[in-house]
């Protein structure tokens, strides 16, 4: 199989510093991230917070922004609405439209907590887009709809937390509310324990993460990059490889890369495969081997092609299985720390003395 991918070149970070925040500084808090196995076997991470006087569990995601309320979550008298609208798309092809509302958010127990007021999305109506008329949201009537829930009727939650640093008309709630940085440890297979978003982790804390370049690319006026890293998914197998802009989800249960090129690719279940996360010099500083089509370690793998000035690999929760993963917007990185292998579960290493496959 030919090398289907082009590394394009990598251009040199420009480390702006991110819109400030005017929330005040807060403090360190850790908030149990819990796991939830839908009826159809997929495994979904939610926590639990406050907002306009509810407390409810949300989805977790850092492939997305912002916090969004399916209706009946919160009393009404608890949100300052406005007649601003906000529609939101996912890449599952199910849409949002709503209405933009103030509330206080929190984070954490009493004693233990992180609040602010923020911006929010209230969801009037939840669709699919024209290009994907099959979405989740196809499956199932609207009263028994719930988010991250696979179209199943009452599974999944009536709130969605998306923490990817990318700003929008709903923002990133955690920079909303003067968190600096954050580590997600999600609960491992196989483990039975609870895994931690730890909001301003001390530096003993971040300790031993090695940290990534957010590509500039991806960035808007706003902030200058939003959580893609450069990187590649190799197959160890043929030595092919699709390199470019790597992002980790813990929204998606699996692997999609979208890339440019006239090759078909096909990595049956069971290849042996890689992703890598390194510098614009090509150096690979993260490593991560898996196998392709396992779904409890969330390793099936799905090909999009599409004319792009720079492929891209949507790797969902599969690097959480192998990294603690750290969040620093503040100076555009990403940071990754080995954690201990589940059974059979993919493998984390830092500070590799390779180069990134598929580069000039």
């Amino acid at each position: 199989m030919r090398r289907t991918s082009i590394f394009v070149g990598l251009f040199l970070l420009r480390m702006a510093a991110p819109e400030p925040s005017h929330a005040a500084e807060s403090p360190r808090i850790v908030v149990p991230i819990q796991e939830t196995v839908l009826s159809d076997g997929a495994r979904r991470y939610s926590i639990t917070l406050s907002f306009g006087g509810a407390r409810f569990d949300a989805a977790l995601d850092t492939g997305s922004t912002g916090l969004r309320i399916l209706p009946r979550t919160v009393d009404p008298q608890g949100v300052l609405m406005s007649e601003k609208t906000e529609t939101y798309g996912f890449g599952s092809g199910t849409v949002f439209d709503g209405v933009i509302g103030h509330g206080r958010v929190g984070f954490g127990d009493a004693g233990n907590a992180i609040a602010g007021a923020i911006p929010v999305q209230m969801i009037t109506h939840v669709r699919c887009d024209k290009d994907n008329p099959k979405c989740p949201a196809s499956r199932v009537d609207a009263d028994d709809y719930e988010i991250e829930g696979d179209g199943l009727p009452h599974e999944g939650f009536r709130a969605i937390l998306g923490l990817r640093t990318s700003q929008g008309t709903v923002p990133n709630p955690l920079l909303a509310i003067g968190v600096r940085r954050w580590i997600i440890d999600l609960p491992l297979d196989g483990i039975p324990r609870t895994g931690w978003l730890i909001l301003n982790p001390t530096d003993d804390e971040i300790a031993g993460f090695v940290k990534i370049p957010m590509l500039p690319q991806f960035g808007n006026v706003r902030r200058p990059a939003s959580d893609i890293v450069p990187g590649c998914l190799e197959n160890l197998d043929t030595h092919s490889s699709i390199c470019g802009g790597v992002l980790a989800g813990t929204g998606a249960p699996g692997v999609t890369a979208v890339f440019s090129g006239r090759d078909e690719e096909i990595w049956p279940a069971g290849t042996r495969a890689a992703l890598t996360f390194g510098q614009a010099d090509h150096t690979v500083q993260a490593r991560e081997t898996l196998t392709i089509g396992r779904r409890a370690h969330a390793s099936a793998l799905k090909f999009v092609r599409w004319d792009l000035p720079i492929n891209r690999v949507f790797a969902g929760l599969c690097p959480y299985f192998a990294f603690s993963i750290l969040y620093d917007p503040a100076n555009l990185t990403v940071g990754f720390k080995p954690r201990d292998a589940p059974p059979g579960g993919p493998v984390g290493e830092v500070n590799m003395p390779h180069e990134l496959s598929g580069h000039p």
